[in-house]
């Protein structure tokens, strides 16, 4: 028995819908990830939890001087710290890792294939056997 043509197109758009689908799961559990520690201690302890050991301050302050300013930004997607030293005036910011913001990308993009797979292939289909009839 050969599979016709229809059931090649419902097997790739379950395929899609599968894929589709395991990139929204690995984009939840990134971003979930990422706003764990925001979640449960707050913006500005998850930035000093997750402070780099080289800020390219000057070595005359204690890590103990160093203040943490921390918030949930949009894009890209994370924690993004702002660390100074009041003492000297000195700054550095890091932003949030891109890899959520990536993963909700390569799902935004897997939604929109399934999503224009599915309406050409009903309008083909139903092109198609309205010229039969």
């Amino acid at each position: 028995m050969t599979a016709t043509a229809g059931d090649r197109k419902q097997r790739i758009l379950l395929a899609l819908i599968v894929a589709m689908s395991a990139l929204w799961v690995a984009a939840l559990i990134l971003v979930l990830s990422a706003y764990a520690p925001v979640a449960k201690d707050g913006p500005d302890v998850a930035c000093v939890m997750q402070a780099p050991n080289d800020l390219g301050f000057s070595a005359s302050h204690s890590p103990e001087s160093v203040v943490a300013d921390g918030r949930w930004v949009m894009l890209p997607l994370g924690l993004e710290c702002t660390y100074s030293v009041p003492a000297s005036g000195e700054t550095a910011q890091t932003q949030p890792n891109p890899i959520p913001t990536a993963a909700v990308a390569a799902a935004l993009a897997a939604t929109a294939a399934t999503i224009v797979t599915a309406v050409i292939s009903r309008k083909r289909h139903h092109t198609t056997g309205k010229s039969h009839q």
